[in-house]
């Protein structure tokens, strides 16, 4: 395709050939190259990233979450065992060997209970309700401080067990904690 031009001066023809404009298809291949875009690997690859540090971030919260709860089962079995024990150090001294458990539901009728303890009463000693689902074993018998094999004069050995359940189980045993009292 020629087209002609009058220039500036007259008489003169100038002739200039125009070449038609790239295909559609060309263009779009030029660009294609040229463009910064995303492709489906490169996103699916971002994808993958992301879900791998969503299932650590999400493990990580159950695992905090898991040792939270066994934080506060330790702190209230620990609350739980002191109370008892100051409660067993100030009552009056019992001759024999004894023990009870006791929940927020009650006490055991089937101890052998100290000579304080007042089993009539079934109210008698029962847990705070702020140790609902636990429950104390409290057991006092007679220690050997010198091993000569008896018991010494004056001197308890006394233990409490607490339990996650309302119902000493051992497979529920959070806490053991021995401690003595000595008569005189």
């Amino acid at each position: 395709m020629k087209a002609k031009f009058r220039g500036a001066r007259r008489g003169f023809t100038t002739s200039a050939i125009l070449f038609p404009a790239p295909s559609l298809k060309a263009r779009g291949m030029s660009l294609a190259r040229s463009q910064k875009g995303l492709s489906l690997i490169e996103v699916l690859i971002a994808v993958a990233i992301l879900g791998v540090v969503a299932v650590v971030f999400l493990s990580s919260l159950a695992t905090s979450s898991k040792a939270i709860i066994i934080a506060d089962e330790r702190t209230n079995a620990e609350s739980l065992t002191r109370s008892e024990l100051e409660y067993v150090k100030s009552q009056p001294f019992s001759e024999a060997s004894w023990s009870y458990i006791v929940s927020t539901t009650g006490y055991s009728t089937d101890s052998n209970y100290p000579s304080w303890w007042d089993a009539t009463d079934p109210d008698f000693h029962k847990l705070h309700v702020e140790y609902s689902g636990y429950s104390a074993n409290a057991t006092a018998e007679g220690y050997d401080a010198n091993g000569d094999s008896h018991d010494d004069s004056g001197i308890w050995q006394i233990t409490v067990q607490v339990y996650h359940s309302e119902n000493p189980n051992p497979d529920d045993r959070v806490l053991t904690t021995t401690t003595y009292k000595v008569f005189l």
